[in-house]
């Protein structure tokens, strides 16, 4: 059974200027997932290099970043799928216009 729950984070005089006080982050929900020991000793060892405390810390920052990874990359193929297109219909363009046209034209000089 998961319940959503409001996280509490304690803010310090460093970071308000102030005494303690608590602010509220997003809502979240407890995850489980199995995971191989060794991998969860790269993910704990991720956490002491940055400093970041739990070992879920360095989780979720390395799902955040993964995720934006993989999104970044559809973006960057799409783009490419695209380039290739405009080029194709750029290559056979030239070669309707080249049929019974004359000479061939000098290459990147267009009319």
């Amino acid at each position: 059974m998961t319940r959503t729950s409001q996280r509490v984070k304690r803010v310090g005089p460093a970071e308000t200027g102030r005494d303690f006080r608590l602010t509220r982050t997003r809502p979240s929900r407890t995850r489980s997932f199995p995971c191989p020991d060794d991998l969860w000793k790269e993910v704990e060892t991720f956490a002491q290099e940055r400093g970041l405390g739990a070992p879920a810390a360095a989780a979720r920052l390395l799902l955040s970043s993964g995720l934006r990874v993989e999104r970044r990359l559809r973006e960057v193929e799409a783009a490419r799928d695209w380039q290739i297109a405009q080029a194709w219909a750029e290559v056979k363009a030239d070669r309707h216009r080249a049929v019974g046209a004359g000479p061939p034209r000098e290459a990147g000089v267009h009319p």
